[in-house]
């Protein structure tokens, strides 16, 4: 503060040696007009230099006040407010992107829907005119013609999509996908399969393949064996039945034995013999109860169609079918 005040001093000191004497004179006449004045009492009357002083204590603490207090730096702080108003703009620009995505992959899977119904429409139909074709209801001229008016064809179908990757989004398509419902029905069978395998072992899958490979064999050949079996136990029954009718009160009863027993009987031998095969797989201790069950009622058959008093062929015909179905199961 002591240098300041000395600095000012000697600054006003040489301008004052600097004026001209007109100077001089004009301002020590004005300095007497002032203290001249009538208006102004002697008392209250300020010297110059209390006045040069008080003007300099003033721009001391001016100076002083702007030095202490923090800077406030007004450009900075507009633009502050400036980048804060960007990333509201930014953050809403955003959201409403984020939503109109969201929209589109909306309605690519409602096309999606309406394609799939569309397909099973097309599907319905096919099926319905296969069904008339075959019914010979209509010709498959008209047939044709009907189905060139409705043509289904789903394979270049395409959808838009949205899709969102980090802070961008990609506007893109991707195929319809039309066989989800097939791929997941072959997905759920196949899982149920698996599920049926854990619960009851490797052998029930197969125990299915096998019987449905045993169902789907032709006919005819279990006609022509049913042909050969039949004949065969005929013979031996009239041979039977001649050395009997000697004695009468062993008369055979009516043989009650018809193709639909025989087709029966056999394959309860094929299932019964896959089924056997499954409980030996897992309790293998088992075999000899089995083979003795199976002895046991062949030899019952045997005494019923030979050394009963009431001889019943028809139950040998059961119990030998049954017997060839255990062997026929076997190869499987």
């Amino acid at each position: 503060m002591g240098n300041q005040e000395f600095d000012f001093e000697a600054i006003r000191t040489k301008l004052q040696r600097q004026q001209s004497p007109q100077a001089r004179k004009a301002a020590s006449a004005a300095w007497i007009d002032w203290e001249a004045s009538p208006g102004i009492a002697p008392g209250k009357r300020a010297s110059l230099s209390q006045l040069n002083g008080t003007v300099a204590a003033l721009q001391q603490r001016s100076v002083a006040h702007r030095e202490n207090s923090p800077r406030h730096d007004y450009r900075d702080e507009a633009l502050n407010q400036r980048h804060q108003r960007l990333s509201q703009n930014l953050q809403l620009h955003r959201e409403r992107l984020s939503q109109k995505a969201q929209e589109i992959n909306n309605l690519s899977v409602q096309q999606e829907r309406a394609m799939l119904e569309m397909k099973d429409v097309a599907e319905r139909w096919q099926r319905e005119l296969k069904a008339c074709i075959d019914s010979a209801d209509i010709s498959p001229a008209v047939a044709e013609s009907l189905m060139g008016e409705f043509l289904f064809d789903c394979e270049s179908a395409v959808l838009a999509w949205a899709d969102s990757r980090a802070d961008d989004i990609v506007l893109t398509y991707r195929s319809a996908d039309l066989d989800q419902a097939t791929r997941e029905a072959n997905q759920l069978a196949h899982t149920l399969r698996q599920q049926s395998v854990a619960n009851f072992g490797p052998g029930s899958d197969r125990w299915l393949d096998e019987w449905q490979t045993f169902w789907a064999e032709p006919v005819n050949g279990l006609r022509e064996a049913w042909t050969w079996l039949h004949s065969s136990l005929q013979q031996w029954w009239q041979a039977a039945a001649g050395q009997s009718s000697r004695r009468p009160y062993r008369r055979p009863s009516a043989p009650s034995f018809t193709l639909i027993d025989g087709v029966i009987w056999l394959g309860s031998g094929i299932f019964s013999r896959i089924i056997l095969d499954f409980v030996l797989s897992l309790y293998p201790g088992l075999w000899s109860v089995a083979v003795a069950i199976v002895t046991a009622m062949t030899a019952y058959a045997l005494y019923r169609a030979t050394l009963a008093p009431k001889l019943d062929f028809s139950l040998a015909y059961r119990v030998l079918l049954a017997i060839g179905g255990l062997i026929i199961g076997g190869r499987f």
